[in-house]
């Protein structure tokens, strides 16, 4: 299935539809992008926008690579936020890269 958070299909896809290794990658997503997020605000709050960019960068690439959408989007986003050194827009695109990653847990429970 395909939702917003996570497209599953092409993920499964990806991975020449092993159910064992969809799980090992989702969890390790997980895991290792909140950790990656709560750096990337720690980062903006101590105003090192350079590694809070590098922080988003890798997370819009781990999230483009398991398709989970929302996240690459708005670690984009946060990306652009950081080169401009706005603190405030990068708090909460931060913010909302957390939700975005609960989603993403929800529909990986689906699974």
């Amino acid at each position: 299935f395909c939702n917003r958070a996570l497209d599953v299909d092409r993920l499964l896809e990806q991975l020449d539809h092993d159910q064992g290794l969809l799980s090992e990658v989702l969890q390790t997503f997980l895991s290792e992008s909140r950790n990656r997020v709560g750096e990337f605000l720690q980062d903006v709050q101590q105003g090192d926008f350079v590694a809070a960019e590098q922080k988003s960068n890798a997370l819009r690439g781990m999230a483009g690579n398991i398709r989970a959408e929302g996240v690459r989007v708005l670690a984009e986003m946060a990306e652009q936020a950081c080169r401009r050194s706005h603190s405030d827009r990068a708090s909460s695109l931060g913010e909302e890269m957390l939700q975005e990653l609960w989603r993403v847990e929800q529909a990986a429970a689906l699974v």
